[in-house]
């Protein structure tokens, strides 16, 4: 849905009370704000049809529009920042008991206001300390996010959204399957988590550089699924999980096989044997 107004001062605080409203009722809008001097009618005249369907395209998510006009209206200053999280709350209140919708919100204008989360969700801007803390040890990057493999993604997305999850998948084999430098990175964060009630933003905080914005973009992206379909989701998700890293186990087992008959070790080619029946037969299971 794209709602459309006027580019005066009447228009956009329309625009801007607007947003609240469809927070609260979780309908996802972006809005588009016509040139000063137009209103729907004269802007059709002037660019015809094709100029107002361009003009759409253009059309911003609603909470990425107030961010903005609040930028404009106060500025970056402290005092500018401490007005923007004060008109920010009328927004965080309309998300209601949303839980992760409102995690989602704090976390990413947070990061846009370089505040911790706890500041905006309260309302207020405490001066910073001036500490110095220790570097954080660098978890190596190879080729970056790009080249992370579709569905191994997938399963990335579905865990840092419901981090919950997170056990069940190591225990179906997620770390046999996972060897992009950029996959292993965020599983490295998941499984820094250890406490799950903070939410996604709890995730945020651990995470620097690639990472970061990694996990914000998806964040903000991610809609809200109902728990029966989360549930669904990660039991489609473990059932893929299991088979492929079983399947991985049984090609590294191969070349163990394969290693142990050119060294003519009868012991141990054996045991490998023994091992590659019982996987095959968890394989056809």
């Amino acid at each position: 849905m794209i709602l459309l107004f006027d580019g005066d001062q009447a228009g956009l605080k329309a625009a801007m009370r607007s947003v609240p409203l469809f927070l609260s009722e979780q309908v996802t809008a972006r809005i588009s704000v016509l040139p000063e001097t137009h209103d729907p009618d004269t802007f059709v005249r002037e660019f015809g049809r094709e100029g107002l369907h361009k003009h759409l395209k253009s059309a911003m998510p609603l909470p990425e529009f107030v961010f903005d006009k609040l930028v404009a209206q106060y500025g970056s200053s402290v005092a500018g920042k401490a007005q923007i999280v004060a008109e920010l709350q009328e927004l965080i209140k309309a998300i209601g008991d949303q839980h992760l919708q409102r995690t989602l919100f704090v976390s990413h204008f947070a990061k846009k206001l370089d505040l911790p989360p706890q500041q905006l969700l309260a309302g207020v801007i405490l001066p910073q300390p001036a500490t110095t803390q220790a570097a954080k040890p660098a978890v190596a990057q190879g080729k970056g996010e790009a080249q992370l493999p579709m569905k191994q993604r997938q399963l990335l997305e579905f865990l840092v959204a419901y981090p919950e999850h997170l056990s069940a998948f190591l225990e179906a084999g997620l770390e046999e399957i996972i060897m992009n430098q950029f996959g292993l990175a965020i599983l490295h964060l998941l499984k820094r988590q250890t406490d799950f009630s903070g939410g996604p933003e709890q995730l945020l905080e651990l995470a620097t550089g690639p990472e970061r914005s990694f996990i914000s973009r998806l964040l903000i992206s991610t809609p809200s699924h109902p728990e029966e379909m989360r549930e669904q989701m990660a039991r489609e998700m473990l059932r893929w999980l299991s088979s492929t890293s079983l399947k991985a186990k049984k090609e590294r087992l191969m070349k163990q096989i394969s290693e142990a008959q050119h060294a003519r070790n009868e012991q141990l080619l054996m045991e490998l044997m023994t091992q590659k029946i019982q996987m095959d037969e968890a394989l056809h299971s």
